[in-house]
């Protein structure tokens, strides 16, 4: 192999060229070959991009010309890529790079600076923090100003801060507006240290600072030249937050947006017998600048501070109190009696405090005699509960605290506070402006009764987590706009098992939480009446299935029932789910850490799991219980459905054979006794409407049948036909021979049974004529019938033709059934059904 063919694959192998980066060809193209493991910069890259991230890659040395090729580029990231060397032209050709970031790699701004700086004049942004090792770096560290002042675009720079830092006159040229120290570690700042900085730097970072030598050199006036600052932040810088106030010296009677002096506490090489304990108390003299300063966001946090006495905060002599939005006051172990009173007394001038954060106090009160005595207050007023009396005990003896409320207060934050005063009632006023809420894990005893105006209670948010509900909820406030309640690990079935429904307070709920309060279950009336919830979390409780309550909800779009007992999902729930999806359009369900059971019986259940269009947990598959004790997974189930379900359809074809037998016996029974009894029903329910018919007709009759024969028909009538009207078909009959009374005038008993008979059967033989009352019961009969008391005139001809019947009755011909028989032959069976039917139906 010749000498130039190694060259060229030295290089390369070098450049990079083997990548996997991702070429986005919006409208900024960008490639992002972020943790590739690229050894040098990829130089087959389209030329013209503008956005490269080669982050978290092992680039080492940034050779010359690397980046000639992407002139247009004009934002690189190259963080955190082990780069330690930049040869004189590595960044040549960048001139149009406005973003560049450095951070997390091993580059000396004094040397590398010369080479990158002179390269990227017109970058707007530059990262070059987070480079040097602190330990080495005590002595004095010279910043490259010659390089800097070439940069007339740069308003946001990001450097370290080391040793003894000398600025020089070139950054007095320079028009920053953010000027942020991220890796800090420092021997000394004195009033010169940033005198070259220019007044227009806007917002000033100097955080997480560690001093070295316990950093006594460090003066009053450091902060001068940064006269124009609207940010100002010390966070986490180890100079204790008294000389974190002394250093607001230079900003006396200023405007601040945000004062971030946050977690300044002991620095790590403290002096041991130094008798300055690890605690902070504000006094009037230590916040003397601070009072004067017209500061919109002020952040105090996490500073131990243990007491706040008169006159230090929040007090008359704090000069804009107006100013006020945004207080942090958390983390710190001082009670809030410290400075409520105070904050009571100057209330009115906080008419612009937007949000108050008081969270994080670890102090437990050892009894409950701590009271802190004010001009305004009287101590006799109170009386804390003892540990043998009731919260309602102690409500009687105790009096109303008026609490005055900021009129643009919005978001109030008392968490994690512990060993809370007992303030039984709280009478809180002009609260109108109160939106978010959060005093979760307040730890107190007895929970106050909060007196509220109704009609300015506007709170959206509120969290109450950690506390038991036992201790508020008969007194709750009704919150008519509260669309966020968060009650995680607040015994919520202690309120379940009282039937005591707290939600009603809260009807235009959108998001309820519910996480960790040892639910088996929730009734349908605790959420039926939520018709604007949409969030719903149940996780970590002790559901064994969904709930009932839950199909009430028609807006729900998210429901977690992570970490219950449920061991399958039951297809009226399924489908639910499928259903709210197509309302919503999305649906997400959270069901992990649940033991499902993947049994016969739940077979569907775990096909749904597969095939539903709802966004189920991200996290996948899903235990699953076989019906052997058993623990796999859904997926596992899944892809051997068949051979595990397998037995689970022998069961169900025997199970659809017996429903066969059973509904076959069912249906053929009924059938049976139907047939066989049919006109035994039918005469029933006949008999049944009739009466119902004459009930309503002022109808009454005697007799069902009157029977009107001749003498050569008698023996026929009485050896037949009154065997089958009365015997078989169950009526009543009237014979004249057999119901007549004698002495009494025949034609008035003839008359007297017809008129209260339903149906009259004339049994017409040769001789019918020659009985004597045969043409009156004739005339009887038509006289019925046309007074429609008589329902049937039936003629039975008994041996003769239709022609031999007497011309009496045919003159009422239209109004009679005939029905032609013989004597001798009395299985006559269809005539005798016809008979039947004309009587009991009527027609």
């Amino acid at each position: 192999m010749t000498l130039s063919s190694l060259l060229l694959v030295a290089v390369l192998f070098h450049s990079g060229t083997t990548h996997d980066c991702f070429i986005d060809n919006g409208s900024h193209f960008r490639a992002d070959c972020h943790n590739q493991n690229l050894t040098g910069i990829p130089q087959d890259l389209p030329i013209d991009i503008e956005f490269l991230d080669l982050s978290e890659n092992n680039l080492g040395v940034i050779l010359n010309k690397s980046f000639a090729r992407y002139s247009q580029m004009k934002a690189l990231e190259i963080q955190y890529s082990k780069i330690h060397t930049v040869q004189p032209e590595g960044f040549g050709g960048l001139n149009s790079l406005e973003n560049l970031s450095l951070a997390g790699n091993a580059l000396n701004i004094s040397t590398d600076g010369l080479f990158i700086l002179k390269s990227i004049r017109n970058i707007i942004n530059l990262d070059f923090s987070l480079n040097m090792d602190s330990p080495n770096k005590k002595g004095f560290l010279f910043y490259p100003d010659t390089a800097f002042q070439q940069l007339t675009q740069l308003r946001n720079l990001s450097i370290d801060l080391y040793g003894q830092p000398v600025f020089g006159p070139g950054f007095r040229y320079l028009k920053l507006d953010h000027l942020q120290f991220k890796s800090c570690s420092i021997k000394a700042l004195h009033n010169k240290t940033f005198v070259n900085f220019p007044e227009s730097i806007k917002e000033l970072h100097l955080t997480n600072c560690k001093l070295i030598d316990s950093g006594k050199d460090i003066e009053i006036n450091v902060l001068f030249p940064f006269s124009k600052l609207s940010i100002l932040s010390l966070s986490g810088t180890s100079i204790y937050l008294t000389k974190g106030l002394e250093l607001l010296y230079p900003f006396r009677n200023k405007s601040l947006e945000i004062l971030d002096l946050s977690h300044m506490v002991k620095p790590p090489n403290y002096d041991k017998q130094s008798i300055t304990p690890d605690a902070i108390i504000l006094t009037a003299e230590k916040t003397q600048y601070l009072k004067t300063i017209c500061v919109k966001t002020l952040s105090l946090a996490d500073n131990h501070i243990v007491d706040i006495l008169p006159h230090s905060f929040f007090d008359s002599d704090w000069k804009h109190l107006d100013c006020l939005e945004h207080v942090d006051l958390s983390g710190n172990r001082f009670g809030f009696s410290s400075l409520g009173f105070q904050m009571r007394k100057t209330s009115p001038k906080l008419s612009n405090l937007k949000i108050f954060d008081f969270s994080y106090i670890p102090l437990r009160y050892k009894g409950a005699n701590y009271l802190p005595v004010t001009t305004d207050v009287n101590p006799n007023q109170f009386r804390f509960k003892h540990e043998d009396e009731s919260c309602s005990d102690a409500a009687h003896s105790i009096l109303t605290l008026n609490v005055p409320i900021p009129s643009r207060l919005e978001f109030v934050r008392i968490t994690h506070v512990l060993g809370a005063p007992p303030l039984i009632k709280l009478n809180l006023q002009n609260t109108a402006s109160v939106r978010y809420v959060d005093m979760s894990y307040y730890d107190v005893k007895c929970f106050p009764v909060i007196l509220i105006n109704e009609t300015e209670n506007n709170l959206e948010y509120l969290d109450l987590s950690g506390i038991d509900c036992k201790l508020y909820y008969k007194n709750i406030p009704f919150f008519r706009a509260l669309k966020t309640l968060i009650m995680k690990g607040a015994y919520f079935y202690r309120a379940v098992e009282n039937s005591i429904n707290l939600l009603l307070n809260v009807p235009n709920l959108t998001k309820l939480d519910l996480i960790s309060n040892s639910l088996f279950t929730i009734p349908a009336s605790f959420l039926k009446h939520l018709k604007y919830l949409g969030t719903l979390r149940l996780s970590h409780n002790y559901l064994n299935n969904v709930p009932s309550a839950i199909a009430d909800l028609r807006n729900l779009r998210s429901l977690d029932l992570t970490g219950n007992r449920i061991f399958t999902v039951f297809p009226n729930f399924t489908s639910w789910f499928n259903s709210q999806r197509t309302v919503n359009t999305t649906f997400h369900l959270q069901i992990l850490g649940n033991d499902f059971s993947c049994s016969c019986e739940h077979q569907g259940f775990i096909r749904w799991l597969n095939t539903t269009k709802i966004t189920l947990d991200n996290v996948k598959p899903y235990k699953c219980r076989l019906t052997n004790g058993s623990i796999t997974t859904t997926q596992v189930v899944l892809q051997n459905f068949h051979s595990l379900f397998s037995h689970c359809y022998a069961t169900t074809w025997l199970y659809i054979g017996i429903s066969i037998v059973i509904s076959a016996f069912i249906i053929i029974l009924p059938t049976a006794v139907i047939f066989n009894f049919r006109w035994r029903i039918l005469f029933f329910l006949y008999r049944k409407f009739r009466r119902i018919v004459e009930s309503n007709m002022n109808l009454s009759y005697e007799y069902d049948v009157f029977v009107s024969y001749g003498y050569n028909g008698y023996t026929w009538v009485q050896s037949t036909l009154i065997d089958k009207l009365e015997t078989e078909w169950r009526l009543n009959v009237c014979l004249e021979d057999r119901n007549f009374v004698g002495g009494r005038s025949i034609y008035e008993q003839i008359a007297h049974s017809i008129s209260r008979s339903r149906h009259i059967i004339f049994v017409v033989t040769s001789d019918f004529m020659s009985k004597p009352f045969a043409a009156y019961e004739i005339d009887q009969a038509k006289e019925a019938k046309s007074y429609r008391t008589l329902q049937k005139v039936i003629i039975v001809a008994l041996d003769i033709c239709i022609q031999d019947i007497p011309t009496d009755l045919r003159s009422i011909w239209s109004d009679v059934s005939v029905i032609e028989l013989s004597e001798n032959n009395r299985d006559d069976q269809l005539s005798f059904e016809n008979l039947r039917t004309r009587l009991l139906l009527n027609f």
